[in-house]
């Protein structure tokens, strides 16, 4: 939002009263910018060091943009970070969680009607069951939210999962969700983002050998939400 502010000069004592409330609002938007940052980016306050500081020095160095939300300055912050600071692994993938969650709200905006259709397919779908000939004439639907990511540690998920990981964010059950992602079900996905296929068809597509765990991933997939099914 950008606000306007009128000094009218009629007097010279008016305007010996008005400078100073000006100049005082300064430090009170400074506040307030400090205070939307910490928050827009609190992910990383427990995993980088002199948080605090940096922010501090961010808001010196780097103007603000008249229109930039609270999150888009949190992601110019953290495009700035990566040349101001000597990251880790660990802090890497720390920058890439913000930036991801942060990516999600925005495709969410930018896909609102194919998401509010995507959740309406959930809301009436059934649990699928891989051993279960009922699903192979409905189609298998993508939620059109979702941001591909590559994680270097295991800072954000299990031990046993090889890294690095190929990671999809995406939104379920009222928040950001992650799921690692095999080869498997990657190629899955990469094909329902082409658009809505019939289960069958994707089953005939896959070899023979490779078909009960291309079944399991589905199975899998659906049950994180990634995938949904329906009748058309």
């Amino acid at each position: 939002m950008t606000t306007s502010l009128k000094l009218y000069s009629h007097e010279s004592a008016n305007m010996s009263i008005q400078a100073p409330n000006a100049e005082a609002l300064r430090p009170s938007m400074k506040s307030q910018r400090l205070n939307e940052l910490k928050n827009a980016c609190a992910l990383l306050a427990d995993g980088l060091s002199g948080f605090d500081d940096l922010i501090e020095k961010y808001v010196r160095v780097e103007k603000r943009n008249r229109r930039d939300t609270p999150s888009r300055d949190c992601e110019r912050f953290l495009e700035w970070i990566e040349t101001e600071v000597h990251l880790t692994d660990q802090q890497r993938d720390m920058i890439v969680n913000q930036q991801s969650r942060h990516a999600v709200e925005f495709v969410a905006l930018k896909q609102r009607i194919a998401h509010l259709r995507y959740e309406e397919i959930l809301s009436n779908s059934q649990p699928f069951n891989k051993q279960s000939a009922q699903h192979l004439g409905q189609f298998v639907h993508m939620n059109p939210v979702h941001v591909w990511a590559t994680f270097d540690t295991h800072t954000f998920i299990e031990d046993e999962s090889p890294i690095p990981a190929t990671v999809l964010f995406y939104p379920a059950s009222g928040s950001v969700q992650t799921a690692v992602i095999d080869k498997q079900s990657e190629q899955i996905i990469r094909e329902l983002e082409q658009g809505p296929q019939k289960l069958r068809t994707l089953l005939k597509q896959t070899p023979k050998e490779e078909r009960e765990t291309f079944l399991e991933a589905i199975q899998r997939l659906v049950s994180l939400k990634i995938l949904a099914l329906a009748s058309s």
